[in-house]
């Protein structure tokens, strides 16, 4: 009988262990994201964009020579490629991105009108 019960309380044990582990898991996980919706501002200085009241990092690093280069990817609605400085406020855009660790991070920006 007691064999039981300490069977049944070290599977308990893990079977709780291994639900906190996985809930830390979830936690982590990058959650993808597309969003239609007007740009309320767009500050490519400061790497961000604020779209339907919320706020989003774009990314972003320096070449060798110095040079912003963009890893967030602003398009037209053809596909090409444009600059931050071409959306404006109140234009429609489709953002494509993921939340990380309670950050909004924009991939791609898409500007629709």
């Amino acid at each position: 009988m007691l064999k039981k019960i300490l069977s049944l309380a070290v599977f308990a044990l893990l079977l709780l262990n291994g639900m906190c582990g996985m809930g830390i898991a979830a936690e982590n996980e990058s959650v993808f994201f597309e969003l239609n919706a007007k740009v309320m501002d767009i500050d490519p200085i400061r790497d961000l964009a604020i779209i339907a009241e919320k706020e989003f990092k774009l990314i972003s690093h320096y070449d060798e020579k110095g040079k912003k280069t963009w890893d967030t990817l602003f398009l037209d609605k053809e596909g090409n490629q444009i600059t931050p400085n071409q959306i404006k406020k109140r234009d429609r855009v489709l953002v494509r991105g993921k939340t990380d660790n309670g950050t909004i991070i924009a991939r791609e920006i898409i500007l629709l009108e």
